[in-house]
């Protein structure tokens, strides 16, 4: 996907991603949690200056201090500034198929273990800075929580 133009599920806001992703995740920070009202957030992390709004005025908000984007109409949250140069896209926008995670942060927040084959960090990995440390879920909990998605 080197270039696509997603939108808010009412049409207001329209976003134009050129490039492909730095890296494409799972964030199970209290932030996201409270924000996306869901135990985790598929993130599309793309460079600020890959991410154009093209079509209405998003607001802005803060939980602590992360600027976040979200359509004033539907409420869908759009993207947060991860940093000066990184914008953090909320997956849920992006085509069918163009959701391709690569890990998991911020497990320790995690309310249920997760079942999957991808890295699962206790915080970020040691090239973010964090320490490399991995969650160890429970064998019992990966099995319960499988047979309960089959």
């Amino acid at each position: 996907m080197s270039k696509a133009k997603v939108e808010c599920p009412c049409g207001d806001i329209e976003i134009e991603l050129n490039g492909e992703p730095v890296v494409q995740l799972y964030c199970h920070c209290n932030d996201c949690q409270r924000v996306h009202g869901a135990a985790c957030a598929p993130v599309a992390v793309y460079r600020a200056s890959d991410v154009k709004v093209v079509r209405g005025e998003p607001r802005e908000w803060r939980l602590v201090s992360s600027p976040r984007q979200f359509c004033p109409n539907c409420g869908t949250r759009l993207f947060v500034q991860g940093s000066e140069s990184l914008y953090a896209v909320n997956a849920y926008l992006l085509p069918p198929g163009a959701f391709r995670p690569t890990l998991h942060i911020y497990c320790k927040f995690a309310p249920l273990p997760v079942a999957d084959a991808l890295p699962h960090y206790a915080g970020v990995p040691e090239r973010w800075g964090g320490s490399d440390e991995q969650m160890q879920w429970p064998v019992a909990a990966k099995a319960t929580l499988g047979k309960e998605a089959s």
